[in-house]
C-alpha cells in the first residue's frame, strides 16, 4: 500500500510540475495556505513514522544494552529507565545531526543505494545461498561452479560496494 501511496505522489508530482520538479515534491509546493497545510500534514506524518522507524533499532539493540547493565552490579530500575530513553534520544539526536550535515536529499540517495542496492543484488543472495547449500556440498562440476559463482559474485559486489561508498562520500564532502 505505501508503494502505491508512493508511486500515486510521484507520477502526479511529475504531472504536475514536469521536469522542474526539485529534489522533494514540497519544495514544488506553492507557500501559500494550502501549501503550508500540506507541509505540516507531511511533517506530522514523517515525525509519526520516524517513531515507527526507530523501533526496530531500539528492539534489536536494547536488549545488549540491558544485559549489560544487568550484569553491573547496583542498576536501580530508574537508572535502567533513564539510559534506556537516553539510549533513544540518542538514537534521534545522531539521526538529526545525519540530516543536518546532509540538507540535500538527492546528495543522500546514489549513497544509500549504491550500498543497498549492490547488497541486496549481488551479495546477500549469493552470501545465502553458500551458507544454505555448503553443508550439502558434493564434489562435482554442479556444485563447484556454484561456488565459484557465488564467491565471484560476492567479490565483484562488495568491491562495488567499497568503491561506490567512497566515492559518494567524496562527493558528500566536496
Amino acid at each position: 500500500m505505501v508503494v502505491v501511496i508512493y508511486s500515486f505522489a510521484g507520477f502526479f508530482g511529475f504531472l504536475a510540475y514536469g521536469n522542474d520538479v526539485q529534489d522533494s515534491i514540497t519544495l514544488n509546493l506553492p507557500n501559500d495556505h494550502l501549501g503550508i497545510f500540506v507541509k505540516a500534514v507531511l511533517l506530522f506524518v514523517v515525525y509519526s513514522g520516524f517513531l515507527i522507524q526507530v523501533f526496530p533499532i531500539v528492539a534489536m539493540i536494547w536488549p545488549a544494552i540491558k544485559k549489560k547493565l544487568r550484569n553491573s552490579c547496583g542498576v536501580s530500575t530508574t537508572t535502567k529507565r533513564i539510559v534506556h530513553f537516553a539510549f533513544r534520544y540518542s538514537i534521534v539526536v545522531v539521526v538529526f545531526l545525519l540530516s543536518y550535515a546532509i540538507p540535500r536529499l538527492s546528495d543522500m540517495v546514489p549513497l544509500v543505494g549504491v550500498t543497498a542496492g549492490m547488497l541486496l543484488a549481488l551479495v546477500f543472495p549469493s552470501l545465502f545461498h553458500l551458507l544454505i547449500f555448503l553443508p550439502q556440498f558434493e564434489c562435482r562440476i554442479g556444485f563447484i561452479f556454484d561456488i565459484f559463482l557465488d564467491i565471484v559474485c560476492i567479490v565483484i559486489g562488495m568491491f562495488f560496494v567499497i568503491y561506490g561508498f567512497i566515492t559518494n562520500v567524496q562527493h558528500l564532502m566536496h
